[in-house]
């Protein structure tokens, strides 16, 4: 059985990123900036990020599969269809547009620096631990996928 070498939960990390902001918010003030129709911007990203998450749950849902992110040798199908189609990870992107969409909010540069954090942190302890053990577990399946369909997007 393969587990992966970190299992902090990707929404944990995520938490961590959005208080990094807000600290960077706090150290760098001078980077702030104004939006035009800043609240709408927030709110589309934000949403984004929620539905794609959901069609992401739903999907691994219909598959009957786990979701777990800190137990990916639990796989038992490959999911192809649906947002999977085109990224294979749509919860992490899901994770980074409402990241992104709550730090917009705070309307300060050196805060957005949390998503590259976040997707930075993700690429490296998650997915690349996720996509050795999936290898595994399926094979030439999952080779071909991972030739077909970007990491993110």
């Amino acid at each position: 059985m393969q587990q992966l070498e970190h299992r902090v939960p990707p929404p944990l990390v995520a938490l961590a990123c959005l208080a990094l902001g807000v600290i960077l918010r706090w150290a760098f003030p001078s980077l702030s900036f104004t939006l035009p129709g800043h609240y709408v911007w927030v709110a589309m990203f934000v949403g984004a990020g929620f539905a794609l998450g959901r069609a992401a749950f739903q999907s691994f849902a219909r598959a009957e599969t786990t979701f777990s992110p800190v137990r990916p040798d639990r796989t038992s199908t490959l999911v192809t269809t649906g947002v999977y189609a085109w990224t294979r990870n749509p919860m992490y992107v899901s994770l980074a547009l409402v990241l992104f969409g709550l730090l917009l909010a705070l309307g300060n540069l050196a805060s957005l620096l949390a998503v590259v954090a976040l997707v930075a942190y993700l690429d490296r302890f998650q997915i690349q631990p996720e996509e050795r053990i999936l290898r595994g577990l399926l094979g030439d399946e999952y080779e071909e996928y991972l030739r077909a369909v970007r990491r993110w997007i």
